[in-house]
């Protein structure tokens, strides 16, 4: 008796859950209103995203089919780059805003270089759809790595920055790159 009534709560429940508005939204819409909340969010990476595909599977169905919602790549670590790999898949062909930025306090230099030319190995075929790139590297050698391999045209690119964090301490017998 207790288990057919639980089983009978679960059903109701269910329905009363399908008769809410947010159910009945169509998925378009839900898509957009994914969108402005991610792009209200300050940081670059947030945990909206997930946190949304968690709630239930219609909505995770949503969020994986709005390209735009995956179109803020960030790299910073090593972890981070299979990330930008998946993003870039989901992203489809909607311009994406690229950010690649280690901190001046990485220990090891040659790392960092490896690193960038990686990110630029995954990044640089969707360089047609590049709307924002920023990178912000500690030396100029590491921001040399990742523009020589941009030769391809990028012709929805609105925005380059790039950040040298010790540009004072490059090392003044080398002849610096252009």
């Amino acid at each position: 008796l207790a288990f057919e009534r639980r089983m009978l709560e679960k059903k109701l429940e269910k329905a009363v859950r399908l008769q809410s508005p947010i159910q009945r939204l169509p998925g378009e819409l839900l898509g957009y209103i994914f969108l402005v909340g991610a792009l209200q969010q300050d940081s670059q990476d947030t945990v909206l995203l997930s946190t949304l595909m968690l709630v239930c599977k219609e909505w995770a169905d949503v969020a994986k089919k709005t390209p735009a919602l995956w179109s803020r790549i960030v790299i910073e670590n090593s972890a981070s780059l299979a990330k930008a790999r998946f993003k870039l898949d989901r992203s489809k062909g909607v311009p994406v805003d690229i950010t690649i930025q280690f901190s001046p306090h990485f220990e090891h230099t040659r790392t960092i270089t490896e690193l960038v030319v990686h990110a630029m190995d995954i990044l640089r075929p969707a360089i047609w759809r590049w709307r924002t790139f920023r990178i912000a590297v500690p030396s100029r050698a590491h921001a040399h790595a990742a523009l020589t391999q941009c030769k391809e045209p990028a012709p929805l690119l609105e925005e380059l920055s790039v950040q040298i964090h010790h540009i004072m301490q490059e090392d003044r017998f080398s002849k610096p790159p252009l």
